[in-house]
């Protein structure tokens, strides 16, 4: 491992220490993991371990998420998340989900890994107080542009927008990441689902109140971490509980009592309190926008919300580069769906790559190796004869001779 790297930083309330419950045995600092992967850092999260290690037969480093063994229900929720996040096309705002391998007979997740910077998340930007105008701006773009990406294919709904769950990198591109909650919006026996967990003071009213949410919620929250980015706190007049059960109870009195309503309101007329940059009038009208109690009064989804900033920014707007997955990117991440059990989502993906890659002998196998798991046993033994013809195998030589004697 390159012991000259900055490394990453554990975020607020976590620690390089294995958590509490962790079974120590699985993996500690310095551990190889798989022969290859040295651990440099353990963080604990709700559901779930992130585990940052070095590939020690090509120096890359990635973060590994793994469920957390207690509760159980984790590792469904968990297989849940990373057939979500397999699924998403890549972009330069997503923190990009790679592959899968089996750790300790568990389904982890290799993701990229997101470092080198003195503050890694967000959440350790704001520990240093309230952040300049213009690096908001750039931040909101980018974190609107990830989500309405991620909404283009069919409306999704984050879950848990938060400082925590952005990542900056050290030239200061915003990466969203950590998909647990996330799912998306269609109907479940003739009924949407209700979130049932969340980060409580970023939650939106509907959220707090067990009602249907839908990416309208993901703007309230993403509103709240705009205004903290440019105040350096939420907009809450009352000290938040550590203990969920009771910032639970305290969210729902302040919404119960009219509370994001006034806030709202005094956006509206008086901008962002405490800001002096030139478009603080236009931001304290947008924020009121996206803050408004009722899902119906806020902007639609987050192409509008990236219209609005857009606007706010006029020449100064960001131009995101492309983002695209390499061969091998996008073949690990049919495997991983197929790893996972998604069979018929790894068919799916497989049906796209040999479109891509029509000549490529390892897709054909794969795919083969898929369809055998699918129970399609005659087109696999047919996709697995076109690999090797691909390959110029000996053993497909073979093969045909054999079948033309018969």
């Amino acid at each position: 491992m390159n012991r000259g790297k900055t490394r990453i930083h554990a975020p607020s309330g976590e620690s390089d220490s294995p958590p509490p419950g962790y079974d120590s045995a699985s993996a500690q600092i310095g551990d190889l993991l798989l022969g290859r992967y040295e651990v440099f850092q353990v963080r604990a999260g709700g559901f779930a371990l992130v585990l940052c290690v070095t590939d020690q037969r090509t120096g890359r480093d990635f973060a590994i998420k793994i469920p957390k063994e207690d509760p159980v229900p984790s590792v469904g929720v968990f297989e849940d998340e990373v057939s979500f996040w397999l699924r998403l096309d890549p972009h330069p705002n997503i923190v990009k989900a790679l592959f899968v391998e089996l750790v300790n007979d568990q389904p982890a997740l290799f993701m990229e890994y997101v470092g080198g910077s003195p503050f890694a998340t967000l959440r350790e930007w704001l520990d240093s107080g309230a952040l300049p105008e213009t690096t908001v701006l750039a931040f909101a773009y980018q974190i609107a542009s990830a989500m309405e990406f991620a909404n283009r294919r069919g409306e999704v709904v984050h879950s848990d927008l938060k400082p925590q769950n952005i990542l900056i990198t050290p030239d200061k591109h915003v990466k969203v990441t950590d998909f647990g909650l996330a799912h998306t919006l269609k109907m479940v026996s003739g009924a949407y689902p209700v979130i049932k967990a969340a980060t409580w003071e970023y939650a939106a009213p509907e959220v707090i109140d067990c009602r249907v949410s839908d990416s309208r919620s993901d703007i309230y929250s993403f509103a709240l971490v705009m205004y903290e980015m440019l105040t350096g706190h939420l907009p809450f007049d009352f000290e938040l509980s550590d203990d969920p059960a009771t910032a639970y109870s305290q969210m729902v009195m302040f919404h119960r009592s009219g509370g994001i309503k006034a806030i709202a309101e005094d956006l509206y007329y008086k901008g962002v309190r405490g800001c002096t940059g030139r478009h603080n009038q236009e931001l304290g009208i947008f924020l009121s926008a996206c803050l408004q109690h009722f899902q119906s009064e806020r902007p639609r989804n987050f192409a509008d919300v990236l219209e609005k900033i857009t606007f706010i920014l006029k020449p100064g707007r960001s131009h995101l580069p492309v983002e695209s997955l390499s061969r091998d990117e996008d073949l690990q991440r049919a495997i991983a769906l197929r790893t996972l059990g998604r069979v018929e989502e790894a068919l799916g993906r497989f049906n796209i790559l040999l479109v891509k890659y029509p000549k490529d002998s390892g897709v054909w196998h794969e795919a083969a190796l898929t369809l055998e798991a699918a129970g399609e046993s005659e087109r696999a033994r047919e996709f697995e004869e076109k690999a090797l013809h691909l390959s110029g195998s000996s053993w497909y030589t073979r093969l045909r001779k054999w079948k033309s004697i018969f």
